[in-house]
């Protein structure tokens, strides 16, 4: 039976809808998404990938555990309403693991036992969080950001403050990357397109630009175009960007006529990298299927798929049967 109901008891206590109505719509178009047979319901297993989906798949087996006796309790196939509530439940534990795992690595740093860090160590536990500072304006803001945490002015941060510190960093350092990529774009002068499209590496890319405009004319030559791309995580293998450079038409030309190229230029070659790195990858996915399609029908049967997961060390249930 489906739990139909805007709260369930779990471990004695009722769970309400807390989810906003963003959050709520975000949730149902993962929740459609995964109900195949438009049920109305989920089972075990779609919840997982669903999870997945939201960035609260269970990874760990007490984690995994806790899910599927969520579940059980709310009869094994979840309708909308009740997906909401566990996605509810799951982004509370994340934010349970997530303060332990910080109280953790205050004590870890707290090596006098005070119950504060100075700001050396507080630059150390952000490292270890993968919130650290990078450049220098980005320092300015963490420390911005502990002054104005350090609320009895003892120059030292406590546990009580320290939470409010985690968001306040987060905030601050986020902000400054934000105005980074968007003075990027506009002293750049990137058509908004590909400003959009890689905007999330877009700081990095321009790093290593930067590293390789040894004269500091705002350009690189076109031999090390592939080199950029390269140390810029476009692709792994040099020979491979090397031949794309080669081969791609647009590429080609602008490349033989020119001995420079400016970073907007840069971007649009990375265009047409990455939309033919992944014009080969589409190449490869079909060259496995076509192989493993061994009744050349156009689909891949159950028995097939299975024996395509066997021989590339993968077990579709892996995730749930170890629960």
């Amino acid at each position: 039976q489906k739990l139909t109901m805007l709260h369930w008891s779990t471990r004695g206590r009722t769970m309400h809808m807390t989810l906003s109505q963003r959050e709520q719509q975000r949730a149902g178009e993962v929740f459609r998404r995964y109900d195949y047979n438009r049920s109305g319901g989920l089972d075990l297993a779609e919840v997982h990938d669903a999870l997945g989906d939201l960035g609260l798949r269970p990874h760990e087996r007490k984690e995994k555990l806790a899910v599927k006796e969520m579940c059980e309790q709310m009869g094994n196939e979840l309708d909308f309403r009740a997906f909401c509530l566990l996605v509810q439940e799951r982004e509370q534990q994340m934010r349970d693991s997530e303060r332990e795992r910080r109280l953790m690595l205050f004590q870890q740093y707290d090596t006098d036992h005070s119950g504060a860090l100075s700001a050396e160590e507080l630059l150390q536990v952000f490292k270890d969080m993968g919130v650290s500072p990078e450049r220098d304006d980005e320092r300015l803001a963490f420390l911005d950001a502990v002054l104005e945490s350090d609320v009895d002015g003892s120059g030292e941060i406590e546990w009580n403050e320290f939470e409010t510190l985690v968001q306040v960093v987060q905030q601050k350092i986020a902000q400054c990357r934000r105005e980074r990529e968007f003075r990027i774009y506009q002293q750049m002068q990137l058509p908004p397109d590909i400003f959009l499209n890689f905007r999330h590496m877009i700081t990095s890319i321009h790093d290593v630009f930067r590293r390789y405009d040894t004269f500091g004319i705002g350009a690189i030559s076109c031999k090390e175009v592939p080199v950029v791309l390269l140390e810029s995580g476009f692709h792994k293998n040099l020979k491979h960007l090397e031949e794309v450079c080669m081969e791609d038409p647009m590429i080609c030309q602008y490349l033989a006529h020119h001995e420079r190229v400016d970073f907007a230029v840069l971007m649009r070659i990375a265009q047409r990298v990455e939309v033919a790195s992944e014009g080969a990858k589409g190449q490869d996915i079909q060259r496995i299927f076509d192989k493993y399609d061994l009744d050349g029908s156009g689909f891949i049967s159950e028995d097939e798929l299975m024996k395509l997961m066997r021989d590339v060390g993968l077990d579709a249930w892996r995730d749930i049967a170890e629960v």
